[in-house]
């Protein structure tokens, strides 16, 4: 008869069920412990085969972990739900018999599920006690579930006689007996005689079986701590192999580390070194147009100088045929009074010489383009990037008191900017040529100025023949 048999689910116990039959085995013998439905032959019916051998068994422990009550298909499906899962057969075969203890066994930490949450053929499960076995106090616990077991195996033997027969030989010799009770009693004694032995002998074969069962239960117990020892011997090497391990991943680590720091301060010298080279080409470059800006200024200055000198040069021979043509009218004028005999002279004098700014006003321009009439130019700036923008660029030239007051216009546009500015600058005399600074404004994706000079160059007093830029200045953000 297969005593006890251990009801679980591999997905959920598997290792806590194998270590329980293990111990129990060691400690009622392997005939008397079953644990898995093994050996169905092909074609027989499983639920016949499993009713069978629970109906062998005295004691169903049903090992319910954490997972037990929540297990699922591969659809998805709680295993409990489904009639044929075996857990649920095994459970409820034992359930509907009156000669079977069903024990709970409790594992990992797991509590009982509740009869709302079982079918209706497990409900009556949630109402049977269960024995705790956890890991830390496996032996203990193991110790108080295997003395139940104990009970519930030892409560099932007879121990009553059968009743003694009652044939006519009985009768008779009942009759003799009374007839002569001497010879009953030495019938007596003697089974008494026989008998005290036999007691005697049946309780020592009885002590006997008890110092056995403690004797397997002394070396299962020895067995099971050193399967403990060895476990923990296990731990220790694994633990010591994790803590090597990770040794080797720090050492790993500060090395890649090292390396990336070499690798970051190698990184930095060739960006320093980079930046020393781009700052020494700039400074070169920027030396180089100071040179040539230089060289366009010197070039300016004595152009500059030359054309003041020329104007200083005309200016004086413009003085000096004034005069003359003062002496000369007023020699005419003289030479008229004596050929009319001192009277006042009917011939008109001869034309006074007009100021600069009166040639400025009624000289009309003969050729070339005149002041204030719109010119093609181009503009550009560098600011982040070379910007050129083109449109017109308007002259004006004004007589004003004694001089001349020289303006410029701009309106171009260019590479999504928009330019405009102009400037108005007043001169004390008229000049062959003319130098005005003026400001632009660019707007677009960004915003900046610039600064041009304007050299106007005038002939015949009002017109300009041609007019040159020089870009003083960008004002960038």
């Amino acid at each position: 008869m297969e005593s006890i048999f251990i009801s679980y689910r591999r997905e959920d116990s598997e290792g806590q069920a194998g270590r329980l039959y293990d111990d129990l085995a060691a400690r009622f013998g392997e005939d008397r412990v079953f644990m898995d439905v093994a050996g169905i032959g092909v074609g027989s019916d499983f639920r016949k085969v499993i009713e069978e051998r629970v109906a062998r068994c005295a004691v169903l422990l049903v090992v319910i972990g954490k997972r037990w009550l929540d297990a699922r298909d591969a659809a998805g499906q709680r295993r409990l739900d489904n009639p044929a899962d075996f857990v649920r057969l095994e459970t409820a075969s034992a359930l509907k018999r009156d000669g079977i203890a069903v024990v709970p066994v409790l594992i990992g930490g797991a509590t009982m599920p509740e009869a709302r949450d079982l079918p209706p053929d497990l409900q009556a499960l949630a109402f049977r006690n269960a024995a705790p076995l956890s890991h830390t106090r496996w032996q203990s616990d193991l110790d108080v579930l295997a003395a139940e077991l104990h009970r519930l195996l030892n409560a099932g033997i007879e121990t009553t006689l059968p009743p003694p027969p009652t044939s006519r030989r009985t009768q008779g010799s009942r009759r003799a007996t009374r007839r002569m009770p001497w010879t009953a009693i030495a019938l007596l004694a003697g089974a008494v005689l026989v008998a005290v032995p036999a007691g005697f002998f049946l309780y020592a074969k009885y002590e006997v079986m008890v110092a056995e069962d403690a004797l397997r239960i002394a070396r299962a117990r020895a067995e099971a701590t050193a399967a403990e020892a060895d476990a923990a011997e296990r731990l220790r090497r694994q633990q010591l192999a994790a803590a090597e391990e990770k040794e080797q991943a720090a050492r790993q680590a500060e090395e890649a580390a090292s390396a990336a720091r070499a690798e970051a301060t190698a990184a930095a010298a060739r960006q320093d070194e980079e930046a020393a080279r781009v700052a020494r080409a700039a400074e070169e470059e920027a030396q180089r147009k100071a040179d040539e800006m230089a060289e366009v200024a010197r070039r300016e200055t004595a152009a500059a100088e030359q054309a003041r000198e020329e104007a200083e040069r005309k200016a004086e021979q413009d003085r000096l045929a004034r005069l003359e043509l003062e002496r000369a009218a007023k020699q005419a004028s003289v030479a008229g009074e004596r050929t009319f005999g001192g009277g006042k002279a009917a011939v008109a004098a001869a034309p006074a010489v007009r100021s600069p700014e009166e040639l400025i006003k009624a000289q009309p321009p003969a050729a070339g383009t005149p002041a204030g009439t719109p010119v093609k130019w181009q503009l550009s700036a560098n600011c982040g990037g070379r910007v050129e923008a083109a449109g017109t660029v308007s002259f004006a030239l004004q007589p004003s008191g004694d001089g001349v007051r020289v303006g410029v216009q701009l309106n171009l546009a260019g590479g999504g900017y928009t330019v405009s500015g102009g400037a108005q600058q007043q001169f004390d005399r008229p000049q062959p040529s003319y130098r005005i600074a003026s400001t632009a404004s660019w707007k677009g994706a960004r915003e900046f100025s610039t600064q041009q000079e304007f050299e106007v160059f005038a002939q015949e007093g009002v017109r300009f023949a041609r007019a040159e830029q020089r870009n003083l200045r960008t004002s960038c953000p």
